[in-house]
């Protein structure tokens, strides 16, 4: 009865804040009515299309996505990134980024592995299963974070990842031998 009375509890004063002006005007930012990537991702598929399998060159997504933009589409803005990640890199670099990036992915996914495999042996030391929950995640929310923008681009969330990918491996020395 308790958890759903709070549950209750919790919808109402939910319900009652959205009739909030205040509010209102924050939930309505979040509104994907007016979002522009649709219709960027509808113009980078064609592009897609067009420079498969080689790409159209790193770096070149400006020119050729502002090529292909749809006439429906135009408004005063320019389009220079397709605020998506994976599909840009598969735009500029073709077949021979997409199998970079993988092995890229890959080798992470196994440093990840590895270090998880570490990090629940019973006689590890706390800071090396927090290090690695921590390179995990931001590893994920960055990759996740690339679906709809580009997060990698920006050099202090690169710092993250690569400072998450160093989190993954293993010391160079033991704690003893540092000593």
């Amino acid at each position: 009865r308790w958890l759903v009375g709070g549950a209750l509890a919790i919808s109402l004063s939910i319900l009652g804040l959205l009739q909030l002006q205040s509010i209102e005007r924050v939930v309505a930012r979040f509104s994907l009515a007016k979002e522009g990537r649709w219709d960027l991702w509808v113009d980078a598929s064609y592009v897609l299309h067009q420079v498969w399998p080689v790409g159209a060159g790193i770096g070149a997504i400006a020119p050729v996505l502002q090529a292909a933009e749809r006439l429906e589409a135009l408004d005063a803005t320019l389009p220079n990134r397709v605020h998506n990640d994976w599909l840009e890199w598969a735009i500029e670099a073709g077949i021979p980024g997409i199998l970079a990036l993988a092995s890229v992915v890959l080798g992470l996914v196994i440093l990840a592995y590895r270090a998880y495999r570490r990090s629940t042996r019973t006689n590890v030391e706390a800071e090396l299963r927090s290090q690695t929950i921590f390179a995990c995640g931001a590893l994920l929310i960055l990759a996740l974070h690339s679906i709809v923008d580009y997060p990698l681009r920006s050099m202090s969330l690169a710092m993250l990842a690569a400072l998450a990918a160093g989190f993954l491996m293993l010391p160079a020395a033991p704690r003893q031998a540092r000593t």
